[in-house]
């Protein structure tokens, strides 16, 4: 096992990215999982999904039971929010439809009425910081179609008609997307993903330098302040899922240097703002014995 990144305060502000549905998925008790993610590593920027299944579970009956718990206890000390809400959001299979929409016919008004509804209930919280509206939702990737530029433009509209203080995010694919600028967006947010698998050639390592990702931005005409990497891979990539890859397996795609790696891979990106991707298997893994990557973790959000 290779040695533990030092942590400096010579890095971007990090954060993570949290999915209860992941965390339950992996088997663990997701309030115990996301406290510990407060108290243990002691993370003060967090990426929340207002999962439409699960706040709309019946038509126009809505339950903020599970969100409510995360974004109060990530209130109480002082840590910040971004919220994502929309249809296509974080983790497979990227749309959470609820079972219900399905006999609507897919009408736009059911999902506009519950963004509605989530951005009434959070955009006086103190511990929000932005809102994020859908998740890449120009990038092909999920069981489920990208979601119209009309749409989307929609969507923005309506929360800046809702809550004019707060930012708003849209996010698209680091190594593939093309950044389109909209009307009402004030920030993108990016994924960087440096290994995946290939169905032709499996498992494949992308060799971009750092800078690559910023360079693009500029010349897709960001300004550097207004991207965020919303999206920093670190956890493996597996074609089968961790239910069905033992850990050993996993280590083999994703392991400790990789883990060190990224974080002094994004750390030269240039980007003042990273949320890590996999909080839920650093915890699935230390829950196993394998300590190592929650540990380092935890050195570096407090530094």
């Amino acid at each position: 096992m290779t040695s533990r990144v030092a942590a400096s305060n010579n890095h971007p502000i990090f954060g993570i990215t949290f999915s209860n549905k992941y965390a339950t998925y992996l088997g663990l008790d997701w309030k115990k999982a996301y406290l510990a993610i407060l108290d243990d590593l002691q993370v003060k920027n967090l990426r929340l999904i207002a999962y439409w299944d699960q706040i709309e579970p019946t038509s126009g009956k809505y339950d903020f039971t599970d969100l409510d718990f995360q974004i109060s206890e990530a209130a109480k000390r002082n840590a910040k929010v971004v919220i994502a809400v929309g249809r296509k959001l974080p983790r497979w299979p990227e749309c959470h439809d609820p079972s219900w929409i399905k006999a609507t016919g897919g009408e736009e008004q059911p999902q506009l009425d519950y963004i509605t509804e989530v951005i009434k209930r959070y955009q006086s919280n103190e511990t929000l910081e932005a809102w994020q509206i859908e998740n890449e939702p120009f990038f092909g990737f999920g069981e489920c179609a990208t979601i119209s530029k009309t749409l989307v433009e929609r969507e923005l509209s309506l929360v800046k008609s809702l809550d004019p203080n707060h930012p708003v995010i849209v996010t698209d694919s680091g190594e593939w997307g093309r950044f389109a600028k909209l009307d009402k967006e004030d920030i993108l947010g990016i994924s960087i993903y440096r290994q995946t698998d290939h169905n032709l050639f499996g498992n494949i390592n992308l060799e971009l330098p750092p800078q690559y990702y910023l360079v693009k931005t500029k010349w897709l005409g960001w300004l550097s302040p207004d991207v965020w990497v919303t999206e920093m891979q670190m956890e493996p990539w597996l074609r089968n899922g961790v239910d069905k890859t033992i850990i050993e397996d996993q280590l083999k795609i994703f392991d400790q240097t990789n883990f060190n790696d990224n974080i002094k891979y994004v750390s030269k990106s240039g980007f003042n703002r990273v949320y890590f991707w996999g909080v839920e298997w650093w915890a699935y893994l230390k829950n196993a014995d394998q300590p190592a990557m929650w540990e380092t973790a935890k050195e570096l959000f407090r530094s």
